[in-house]
């Protein structure tokens, strides 16, 4: 039996008469495991990658060490070395001398030939983390099951005709490291060692936070990104970007590579991507109120004083305390709140909540945008704008 939260993450586990739960971070990454024995175990991430693991008392159970890929691992300061195939998969651990400790072998879809129920290594085929108590891989975004070649949760872009397949069904040419969109598998070590860690650019941001943000149009917010550096950057689309851009697109193939292909042409962006519009009903979002438009709202005291609040950890901002000065107006005067006023109260409470919960105000303030469909153009009510205009680019005016 599984069981699963609201952004399609296994929060519950219960196989062979064994209870497992798991927690994750806001960004989407798992947190821990917690068995029914009391026994816990939680990971320390390096971008993508499970660098440590640590128990119940906060003491390092496991270090893993990574140059391109996973290089070893140091337990109890004993060091075991792995060794891997052209498809990435773990073949071998050996010791600090080179004996060959364990050797592993797997058919296409990754089902371990003869494996010791005792092995407590993680590491497997693609070279991925493998749940024993589930019998399936973790590849971030969903659980992937080697005995039926599937994943055990949908596509969260829903792609294609069936959301449960694994790379295609063809595991030996693709594999599928984020459990969103499988890659060659040819191609993947030089790519990501060209775009490791240290290097800050919007694929990066794109693999660290798009399974939060935008989990069921993630494919997407990659373009989002990609219009708010050229819109809100004062320097144009660089060459040097530009062939970042195109490798991208040439790497991926999808949606996302179509769309930046025609940015590098010169194609006009899109409204929608200026207002950082998520695909909805297969279209881009464009500027306004979305959900809000033509609806009136109740302010109730409680909830102006949790925006105050939240604002309050924010820096401060003039148009902010106009903005709360117009809800307590409408309060006192019994008014219900339409257009830019209901923009910016529902978008503080929705954010407040967020980050209350633990997501960063970046995070939470696109993921609020998108829960209402508003543009960030909208969520001042226009006079607010009028008076601070030193507070407001080009952009708000238009």
């Amino acid at each position: 039996m599984r069981e699963y939260n609201g952004f399609n993450e296994l929060t519950y586990l219960y196989r062979d008469a064994y209870e497992t739960r798991y927690t994750y971070r806001p960004d989407g990454l798992r947190q821990k495991k917690l068995s029914a024995d009391g026994t816990t175990l939680s990971h320390i991430w390096d971008g993508q990658d499970i660098v440590a693991e640590y128990g119940a008392n906060g003491n390092i159970t496991a270090r893993y060490l990574r140059g391109i890929n996973l290089v070893a691992r140091d337990q109890d300061n004993l060091l075991q070395y792995y060794l891997f195939n052209a498809h990435g998969d773990v073949t071998q651990r050996t010791d600090q001398n080179g004996t060959a400790l364990k050797n592993y072998d797997y058919d296409a879809f990754g089902v371990e030939k003869n494996p010791e129920i005792l092995d407590v290594n993680p590491w497997r085929y693609c070279g991925e983390y493998f749940d024993r108590e589930a019998d399936t891989l973790y590849l971030r975004a969903r659980s992937y099951q080697p005995s039926t070649g599937r994943f055990l949760s949908e596509d969260v872009a829903r792609d294609g005709l069936n959301w449960y397949t694994y790379c295609g069904n063809n595991p030996i040419g693709r594999i599928d490291p984020s459990g969103m969109a499988d890659e060659d598998a040819r191609g993947t070590a030089a790519f990501r060692n060209k775009y490791g860690k240290t290097n800050d650019s919007i694929f990066d941001i794109w693999g660290r936070i798009s399974q939060r943000i935008a989990k069921y149009y993630s494919t997407l917010y990659y373009n989002q990104l990609a219009g708010q550096h050229i819109i809100e950057g004062s320097d144009p689309l660089t060459p040097g970007l530009a062939a970042e851009y195109q490798e991208w697109a040439d790497f991926t193939g999808t949606l996302t590579g179509a769309y930046l292909q025609g940015l590098i042409a010169g194609a006009a962006i899109e409204s929608g991507v200026k207002a950082y519009g998520s695909l909805r009903g297969g279209g881009l979002v464009k500027e306004g109120l979305g959900k809000i438009s033509g609806n009136t709202y109740d302010v109730t005291r409680d909830s102006i004083d949790t925006i105050k609040n939240h604002l309050d950890q924010l820096d401060y901002a003039p148009e902010n305390t106009a903005m709360i000065q117009r809800l307590e107006q409408a309060l006192a005067n019994g008014q219900r709140i339409t257009g830019g006023d209901a923009s910016f109260y529902l978008h503080e409470l929705h954010e407040a909540g967020l980050m209350q919960g633990g997501m960063n105000y970046r995070i939470a303030h696109q993921a609020a945008l998108d829960y209402y469909g508003v543009s960030r153009y909208s969520v001042y009510h226009p006079e607010v704008i009028q008076a601070f205009p030193e507070w407001f680019n080009d952009d708000w005016f238009k």
